[in-house]
């Protein structure tokens, strides 16, 4: 006690101090309680039954009047109260002096506990704040009342993507409660997959909303309206994830025209759910504007919470499109909303961080981009999930890498890429998820001059510069033919290898045509640029100008760079030709030579060939040949356990003594350098159309 004596800041001296709970304990009720007056005694007392803290909270809680002056007196005797907000409004107790303080109410008065909480709960729901009545109404045990509360927050909390919340919030409820409402039996469906790890089956929900349909029958017309239009509704996702268009279009209108009758927080949960999968069904048959619009329409108006699902499906939109200004607009207009909003889901806002610098990094705004890109790392450990937090540390990370890159700090990135963040492979998400992530690892391989690595994705990818195309592509499917496009030009400029360039030049002039029956025209300028280089690259300049002059006017209004810049040398040599072949500003073009410039200086050339490796220290057993291989050809630890009938664990250090003798930090560096090494053999002929 003496040791808190004297000090400014005595919370501060409580974390630097090893602090038993029971001195804790014994010093927060003899040298704080009892020196306070009895009516701040119990202020103290009842109050730390709250994580935040106002004047008004407080003086519902505590039942008594003088909070706000109450806190501020706490605030200047340096109470182990401190400030939220430049308004001293809002306050909290220090988390070791509320625990103990809690401590002391528990022991004092326990019929009360539950008490305080429903006043909390009761002042938070007068106010509009929805999830903290909830949450103080678990606390209070209520149940009912959480039922009834949640039931309500339902629509919000999907649309804000907190359904990890949402699941938490149900696992906390009774089945008989949650079977009772059908707001909750929804969204415990909604969130099982969440809960158990288990893909999203769109014939399971479907059969379990026939059940929950015969289940409530006798329940009022509405309640049953609400849940046939909810089957129609999965029908008709059912259909688009099928291909089946005209089906899912079919069902979305169905589900329209029963929306009849006063609006209700249901109809409009559903209307909204109902235009995002409008939305997807439009952008999967080519036709992006009315998938533009329908999605524009799900937009929340005016200060309303911000809807996560609606602004991820217009981002992929417009990046598409190439309406880079239109998606700048579109995030300030989250930040600004979510500037209003507390209790953000971590996932969404993370994500919503690191897009937004992948957009700053395309107009090389460098130094905003990465501050986005280590805000959404910095809320990585708070996800909900961990699952998460591999794949968003590494779309995090790969900003992180790419401004390295464009500054010029080339070994930076190198290190980046080596790290055990990049080593998609160990990704706890399905495969599917994991052909999509590989392509930052293998397109920042390219950039750093690594051709080998994204070789052997080429090799193993499935995409092939001839496979027949539909009338329109995901974006992961586009992803990753634009990127075996670019793997075939680096061999090709790299090796002189016609027949690379040949591939390229013939896939990309298929993803062209698709790029303008859509109208994709995001997609058109980064093909053209490339399909340019592919040009330069057989010798065919002035063709390669022709083709590159058009995008770059194209590309200025929406403000791309980086997408030029980062082609370095091979950009550089186009640009300083082709002032007569574009209606671009010289300002622009200047602009882009600028910002080539580190990257000029640090990027090594991809056909420069790489000294030779040594050997390893010790030659490989047999057995470490096998997981060897079976690394090479993508499997995980867990599927090379299965197909060598070997634990985990034994797997597990096999890869570990890999990685050592190959003097490799992760899988990918390893197989490149047992390539390198004729470990592992390659065909030299790389034919991706085969």
């Amino acid at each position: 006690m003496l040791v808190l004596r004297g000090h400014a800041d005595a919370a501060e001296v409580l974390r630097a101090t090893d602090v038993t709970p029971r001195f804790l304990l014994e010093y927060v009720c003899e040298e704080i309680l009892l020196q306070q007056s009895p009516e701040m005694q119990r202020f103290l007392l009842q109050t730390s039954v709250l994580d935040r803290l106002t004047g008004p909270l407080c003086e519902s809680v505590a039942e008594a009047g003088g909070g706000q002056q109450k806190l501020e007196s706490l605030l200047q005797a340096n109470l182990f109260v401190s400030a939220l907000d430049a308004t001293d409004t809002w306050y909290r107790y220090h988390p070791l002096f509320a625990e103990a303080l809690r401590t002391q109410l528990q022991k004092q008065e326990p019929a009360l506990v539950p008490e305080l909480y429903r006043r909390v709960s009761r002042w938070y729901e007068q106010h509009g704040w929805a999830e903290d009545a909830c949450e103080y109404a678990y606390r209070a045990g209520d149940l009912p009342h959480v039922a009834r509360l949640l039931a309500e927050l339902v629509p919000s909390l999907v649309e804000q993507g907190k359904l990890v919340r949402l699941g938490h919030w149900l696992d906390r409820l009774p089945q008989e409660i949650i079977a009772a409402s059908v707001s909750l039996s929804l969204a415990w469906i909604w969130t099982q997959p969440l809960r158990t790890s288990q893909p999203h089956d769109p014939e399971r929900v479907i059969e379990r909303l026939t059940v929950l349909l015969k289940t409530h029958e006798k329940d009022d017309p509405e309640t049953q309206a609400d849940l046939q239009r909810e089957l129609t509704l999965q029908q008709a996702t059912q259909a688009l994830a099928r291909g089946d268009i005209p089906q899912a279009l079919s069902r979305a209108a169905e589900m329209t025209r029963s929306l009849t009758g006063p609006e209700t927080a249901w109809s409009r949960f559903t209307l909204w759910r109902q235009q995002v999968l409008l939305g997807a069904a439009y952008r999967v048959s080519g036709d992006l504007e009315s998938s533009e619009q329908t999605l524009r329409q799900a937009l929340p108006a005016g200060g309303t919470s911000p809807n996560f699902v609606v602004i991820a499906s217009l981002d992929e939109l417009y990046e598409e499109l190439g309406r880079l200004r239109e998606l700048g607009r579109l995030y300030e207009d989250l930040f600004r909303a979510l500037a209003w909003h507390h209790h953000l889901p971590s996932l969404a806002l993370a994500l919503a961080h690191q897009r937004y610098g992948v957009l700053l990094y395309e107009w090389n705004r460098l130094q905003e981009a990465e501050s986005e890109a280590r805000q959404s790392l910095e809320l990585v450990p708070h996800l909900d999930l961990a699952r998460h937090s591999p794949w968003l540390t590494l779309l995090g990370l790969g900003v992180l890498a790419r401004v390295a890159l464009a500054q010029g700090h080339s070994e930076r990135a190198r290190q980046l890429l080596e790290s055990e963040a990049f080593d998609v492979a160990q990704f706890p998400v399905p495969q599917a998820s994991k052909d999509v992530l590989i392509l930052l690892p293998v397109r920042l391989a390219l950039r750093c001059g690594q051709l080998d690595p994204a070789l052997q994705w080429a090799s193993t990818c499935g995409f092939h510069a001839d496979d027949p195309f539909t009338s329109s592509l995901g974006k992961g499917r586009y992803a990753g033919y634009v990127t075996l496009a670019r793997v075939l030009i680096a061999r090709g400029r790299g090796h002189s290898n016609a027949l690379a360039l040949s591939q390229a030049q013939i896939l990309l002039d298929h993803l062209l045509e698709i790029a303008v029956g859509t109208g994709a025209h995001g997609w058109r300028i980064e093909i053209q640029m490339l399909r340019a280089l592919a040009l330069h690259a057989q010798g065919k300049t002035r063709q390669a100008l022709v083709t590159l002059g058009p995008i770059l006017a194209q590309a200025e209004p929406e403000g791309y760079l980086r997408l030029f810049a980062d082609e370095g040398e091979m950009m550089a040599d186009l640009l300083a030709l082709i002032a007569p072949f574009t209606t671009a500003s010289p300002d622009y073009l200047q602009r882009i030579q600028v910002a080539i410039a580190p990257v000029r200086a640090a990027r090594p050339a991809v056909s420069d060939l790489p000294a030779p490796l040594p050997s390893p220290v010790e030659p490989l057993s047999e057995r470490e040949r096998e997981v060897l291989q079976l690394v090479a050809e993508g499997l995980s630890n867990q599927q090379i356990a299965q197909r060598l009938m070997l634990s985990l664990h034994t797997v597990k250090l096999h890869v570990k003594h890999l990685l050592a003798k190959l003097g490799a930090t992760n899988r990918t560096q390893a197989v490149a350098r047992a390539r390198a090494l004729h470990i592992l053999t390659r065909e030299d002929h790389m034919a991706p159309s085969q």
